[in-house]
């Protein structure tokens, strides 16, 4: 898709993770990436004074105050339906349930099943549940709280402090697909969601009696707790947190139309597909720290650790890098046999870091690429380093199902032998 925008200059063009590009930048515009996007932009001064502007492994749209800059996939034929469902774990959606074909962008996708979903919780209908609020009232409603009563009203007689519980739909769930489509609709400088306007608009008026939330959202998703009464809502906020992205979203009344960015995080995007898709075929551990240097409290986290009768027995990281390129910047990587891939030698170490601290001797790498079979590298002390590709794109949902199982099979020879 490519995004149509009202801002007064052309949008800036860049790759993730690709070559630095030589950008004109002034200094409010340097300002905004120093300062808002650090993570995900890097500023690169040159000599000359010219300035270059590099993408991290963040994809998606960068709004200035007078152009946008656009983040391309580094795999921009990849199959995003297919990464979506597994890392969101939504095995029913397909294109034949969505408004979409396979060569959709990732924000068309991943919107296309954020309304499906609306839709379906609609029909069902919006969950209730009793909220506690606290008011300064001129009657008693619910009880007295008599300490915040004291220092509030201590010189007023018509005033009540008072804690009361009332039956609502404007809960946290509700609260936060309300602040999702409010983002999706009033980022209007963007145009990025013009198509759907119209539904969008209808969804966020039927959620009139909803508030937005202005607080950090990282909070409000880590305080839901699931349970029956709720489990229906999971799917749904898993979609609006990628929506909604890392960084704090402040609604304002006095600048309701400012504009937001859109992001993802490829890299976790990769490997949340990675490891959904593994838990349908294997038994895994839940990402556990390993400790190897417990007197400094210091530990490493590797993305996958498969598991055979509970007992640990592989361990996978997924690298998110593109293909036929050294996946770091030291100079001193091994050339796997028949092959294009080199992996760095930091990378190398610490897989073996991982072997050494858990006794666990069969490693795994897992890359985007098209390689047909596995490589292997043998290190001392009987380390066994497997490196796997899963092929991305696939012209059909089929054909990339069919890329998903060869990489099952692939680890499940390693795994078994």
């Amino acid at each position: 898709m490519k995004m149509e925008t009202t801002l007064q200059q052309p949008p800036i063009e860049l790759k993730e993770n690709d070559e630095p590009k030589t950008i004109q930048l002034d200094d409010e515009e340097k300002n905004i990436i120093e300062s808002k996007y650090k993570k995900k932009l890097k500023i690169q001064y040159t000599r000359d004074g010219q300035t270059k502007l590099k993408a991290s492994h963040y994809a998606g749209y960068f709004p200035l105050p007078k152009r946008v800059i656009e983040v391309s996939p580094k795999y921009a034929k990849a199959n995003f339906l297919g990464m979506i469902k597994y890392a969101l774990e939504l095995p029913e959606i397909g294109t034949d349930k969505l408004p979409i074909n396979e060569n959709d962008t990732f924000w068309e996708i991943l919107v296309s099943i954020f309304l499906k979903k609306l839709e379906e919780l609609f029909q069902r209908g919006l969950m209730s549940n009793y909220i506690e609020y606290e008011e300064n009232l001129n009657l008693i409603r619910g009880k007295i709280d008599f300490k915040e009563h004291l220092l509030r009203n201590y010189n007023r007689k018509d005033r009540i402090y008072c804690r009361f519980d009332e039956f609502s739909q404007n809960i946290l769930e509700n609260q936060i697909i309300k602040t999702t489509l409010y983002k999706l609709i009033f980022n209007s400088q963007l145009n990025i969601f013009s198509s759907i306007q119209k539904q969008l608009d209808l969804y966020y008026r039927r959620l009139g009696n909803i508030d937005l939330i202005s607080s950090n959202r990282s909070l409000s998703f880590d305080s839901i707790h699931y349970t029956q009464m709720n489990s229906h809502y999971k799917k749904i906020l898993n979609i609006c947190k990628l929506l909604l992205g890392e960084q704090s979203f402040e609604t304002s009344l006095n600048n309701s139309r400012g504009i937001s960015n859109f992001d993802i995080n490829m890299d976790m995007l990769f490997e949340k597909f990675i490891t959904n898709f593994l838990k349908e075929s294997f038994e895994l551990e839940k990402q556990a720290p390993i400790h190897y240097d417990k007197a400094n409290k210091r530990f490493l986290r590797p993305d996958i650790i498969l598991l055979e009768n509970s007992k640990k027995t592989f361990i996978l990281d997924t690298k998110y890098y593109e293909d036929k390129t050294v996946d770091d910047e030291d100079e001193d990587n091994e050339e796997l046999p028949n092959t294009k891939r080199s992996i760095g030698s930091s990378i190398i170490a610490q897989m073996v870091l991982y072997s050494n601290s858990t006794g666990i001797k069969k490693l795994g790498l897992i890359y985007p690429g098209k390689y047909a079979e596995p490589d292997k590298i043998e290190i001392k002390n009987d380390i066994e380093l497997n490196i796997f590709h899963i092929d991305l794109e696939g012209e059909t949902r089929e054909d990339f199902e069919d890329n998903c199982e060869k990489l099952k099979n692939q680890l499940l020879n390693c795994v078994i032998k």
